[in-house]
C-alpha cells in the first residue's frame, strides 16, 4: 500500500531547509534553490516555511559535456573530466572555457527569464540568495555568473555541514559525489512519516 508519494524537487528541498534553516527562516526574504542535474535544472523559490514557486528548466550539465565531446573529438568520460577537472595539469583549456561559457549563457538567460517571470507575477522582490546543488554545481564559472546575473550571493549546498557521518567510512571524493548527486535520496530519507 502506498503511504507517501513525493517529488524529487520537494525531497531535495528538505536538505536545503535542513542545512540552511537559520539562514532562511526570515519570512521577508526569498531564496532561489537550483538543483542542476545532467538533463534539467529544478528551479525553486523558497520563503519562510515553504516552496513558493518551482519550474523545471530543460538545461543541464550534459549539454556542456556533449558539446565538449563533439567539438574536441573525445569520448563522454574524457569530456566530463575536461569540463570539471581540466587537462592533466588541472587547467581548463581555452577551448573548454569557451564551450562552457557559451552553454552557460543560454542557462543564465533561462534563469533570468524565470526570475523576471516570478517577480512580475508575484511582486516579490525579496530575493536575497541563491543556493546550488546537483552535479552541475561543479561547472566552472557557474557561481560567479549567477552572482553577476542576479546581484546577490550564490553558494553551493553542502549537506554534510549539518549531518553526522562516520568519517572512516567515506573518502572525500565519495562525500563530494554524495553531496552533489545524492541530494534527492538524502531528502527522501529525511521525509518523516505521519
Amino acid at each position: 500500500k502506498v503511504k507517501i508519494v513525493d517529488l524529487g524537487v520537494v525531497a531535495i528541498s528538505n536538505v536545503f531547509v535542513h542545512v540552511l534553516e537559520e539562514q532562511i527562516e526570515d519570512p521577508n526574504q526569498s531564496y532561489i534553490f537550483l538543483d542542476i542535474g545532467a538533463q534539467n535544472t529544478h528551479f525553486v523559490i523558497y520563503r519562510g516555511n515553504g516552496i513558493l514557486f518551482t519550474k523545471e528548466i530543460n538545461i543541464g550539465g550534459v549539454i556542456i559535456t556533449e558539446e565538449i565531446q563533439r567539438q574536441m573529438g573525445v569520448n563522454y568520460n574524457e569530456a566530463e573530466d575536461l569540463k570539471i577537472i581540466g587537462d592533466e595539469n588541472g587547467n581548463l583549456p581555452e577551448e573548454i572555457v569557451e564551450i562552457i561559457e557559451d552553454v552557460l549563457e543560454s542557462f543564465f538567460a533561462e534563469i533570468k527569464k524565470t526570475v523576471d517571470f516570478y517577480i512580475t507575477s508575484t511582486s516579490d522582490d525579496s530575493l536575497s540568495g541563491i543556493v546550488v546543488t546537483g552535479g552541475g554545481a561543479l561547472i566552472p564559472g557557474l557561481l560567479e555568473g549567477l552572482e553577476t546575473l542576479l546581484g546577490f550571493p550564490a553558494s553551493v549546498l553542502s549537506p554534510f555541514e549539518k549531518m553526522e557521518y562516520d568519517r572512516k567510512k567515506f573518502s572525500e571524493d565519495q562525500l563530494n559525489m554524495i553531496s552533489f548527486r545524492g541530494g534527492v535520496a538524502m531528502g527522501l530519507a529525511m521525509r518523516s512519516l505521519h
